[in-house]
């Protein structure tokens, strides 16, 4: 008769079977797991290029304005009521306010954390004056001395640097690509430094016209005759001229006839300010040889993807 301890412990086919198929499975879940973090881990890398992707600022890829010559002359009634009954402008008008309508309330504010809402990087050369297209006309009083202006009489005979300006950070976005160029060629005769305060809200206009005195503190006294304070509303004007984030600081280089020849926005990267600079330099030489007069082309008029003009 055999004693328990010489019992030898021998388990069961079933029990050896259970326990091949237990490891089996721990293997198996071990590998799907392995296999599903590295798939999450490539589709988190891959939406983070994406959003990176979709915000980085790409070469300015059309001329940015209106296609119609601007007028400092008082709309008509007519002219109102052919808006109005415009079946284009009804459409247009829609269209707008569907996408304002869609457009979330902090989505510019969020936009400032990729790139500073910079949206695209300026040209290296002019766009050419045969498919530039025109600043439109805003109306606004000047600093010093107080008296309503429009940008097109502003413009008018000058090679002008026009900033759009509507919080602190746009002044710093501005400066960064005009204090070469208005440092260049602010003794030239031809050319104006243009800058626009624009508060197209009525509260936050009149909450800045309060603080004119600290304004006229922090400008140049020859500045100021150029300083022009707006309220004129440029909602349907930000997306032809492409300024579609209120907090972003735009710049534009608008010669005698009211075309924008060259556009900038946000902080300067990759020579842009040297750019600007230089193509500010040509259109000054060009005016300066056909004596300052207005309305002739001088100066190539090849095109290219992006209609440019060589220095």
């Amino acid at each position: 008769m055999f004693s328990a301890a010489t019992v030898c412990y021998r388990p069961s086919s079933a029990r050896i079977l259970q326990c091949s198929y237990l490891q089996a499975s721990s293997r198996r879940f071990k590998q799907t797991s392995s296999q599903e973090t590295s798939k999450a881990s490539a589709i988190s890398s891959k939406l983070a290029e994406t959003d990176e992707d979709k915000f980085r600022p790409r070469p300015l890829s059309k001329p940015l304005g209106l296609p119609q010559k601007p007028s400092a002359d008082p709309i008509t009634w007519a002219q109102k009521r052919d808006d109005l009954l415009s079946h284009e402008k009804v459409l247009e008008r829609r269209k707008h306010i569907v996408k304002e309508a869609t457009k979330g309330y902090f989505q510019d504010y969020n936009a400032l954390k990729h790139n500073e809402g910079k949206t695209w990087i300026g040209p290296t050369s002019l766009i050419h004056e045969d498919k530039a297209f025109y600043y439109p006309d805003i109306t606004g009083v000047t600093l010093t001395p107080q008296e309503a202006v429009h940008t097109t009489t502003v413009f008018k005979g000058h090679v002008s640097i026009v900033a759009m300006l509507s919080t602190t950070r746009s002044e710093e976005h501005v400066r960064s690509f005009t204090e070469p160029a208005v440092a260049a060629h602010l003794s030239n005769p031809l050319f104006r430094y243009v800058q626009i305060n624009l508060q197209d809200n009525p509260l936050k206009g009149f909450l800045v016209s309060l603080f004119l005195s600290s304004i006229r503190a922090r400008i140049p006294q020859e500045l100021q005759s150029t300083y022009i304070m707006s309220r004129f509303n440029v909602e349907y004007l930000r997306e032809p001229m492409g300024m579609i984030n209120k907090h972003v600081g735009y710049v534009y280089l608008v010669d005698q006839n009211c075309k924008i020849r060259w556009a900038g926005c946000g902080f300067a990267v990759d020579g842009e300010a040297n750019s600007l600079k230089t193509c500010t330099g040509v259109l000054l030489k060009r005016l300066a040889a056909n004596g300052g007069e207005e309305g002739k082309v001088v100066g190539s008029t090849a095109s290219t993807t992006i209609p440019t003009a060589s220095s």
